[in-house]
């Protein structure tokens, strides 16, 4: 479907099945706190998130990246004449999905290319880690340890950013064919919208994005059993975060 053409070419029904998607997602609700909402955070929370708001993340889809074979959501494995260490993910959480505060969708801009605006207040990011050390096993190893046993710490990083900005373009083919075999009445109801949409869309790529971020709230780590330890972890991460924050900020995909 070429959008530019999309009234002549496929009748003025498309062009109200994505106003009503549009109309969906974007227009405002009443909330449970009796403030005004949008569509998608109602849809985020109804069909993701958690009764504590958080979307929680399949370790082994990060921990897959640093082995093929990783049974145990190792990331990290380290052996030296000291210590034998490993760090695994236990957990990953996300909150802040739900606070979407302006939506401009589907504004074409080319033949088969549509232009999305997004805005966030807030994204939270708690990863749980398990980190397990235990004497050098090696031969050249400085000391002898053998039958000690093995430490073993499960602590928690967090990380907030604030007011984030998504901007990205989609080629976004549709099926001319399929979408004259969708009944018009099943588009009318607001549920069917969606999966109406996508059983017609034969390809969709993304040709542009750009984030952008105003505040990153320095990271915090929680759980160590030695309150010293903790301390100190925490101070180190603040400290390495205050040196490259603007860099991760100018960092962010724009392309």
């Amino acid at each position: 479907v070429n959008f530019q053409e999309i009234e002549t070419l496929a009748g003025e029904w498309i062009q109200k099945a994505l106003e009503q998607l549009d109309s969906l997602l974007g227009s405002g609700t009443s909330s449970n706190n009796g403030q005004n909402d949008l569509g998608i955070n109602e849809l985020i929370r109804s069909s993701l998130l958690d009764d504590q708001g958080e979307f929680s993340i399949d370790p082994s889809l990060i921990s897959g990246f640093f082995s093929d074979e990783n049974s145990n959501n190792i990331i990290f494995e380290g052996h030296d004449k000291l210590t034998e260490t490993t760090m695994s993910l236990v957990s990953i959480r996300v909150q802040g999905l739900d606070t979407f505060k302006e939506l401009d969708l589907l504004n074409v801009v080319g033949n088969y290319t549509v232009r999305n605006l997004l805005k966030m207040e807030r994204l939270t990011f708690s990863i749980e880690l398990e980190a397990t050390m235990m004497a050098s096993s090696l031969s050249s190893s400085f000391i002898d340890a053998s039958n000690a046993k093995p430490i073993t710490e499960v602590f928690t990083i967090a990380f907030t950013a604030n007011d984030i900005g998504i901007d990205f373009t989609i080629l976004l083919a549709l099926n001319e064919m399929t979408l004259g075999t969708i009944q018009l009445g099943s588009m009318l109801h607001t549920t069917n919208i969606l999966p109406c949409l996508f059983s017609a869309i034969d390809k969709a790529s993304f040709t542009g994005l750009a984030l952008t971020v105003t505040d990153l709230v320095p990271p915090t780590m929680t759980g160590f059993l030695d309150r010293g330890i903790d301390q100190i972890m925490s101070s180190g991460a603040t400290a390495l975060f205050n040196m490259y924050e603007k860099a991760m900020i100018r960092a962010m995909p724009n392309f």
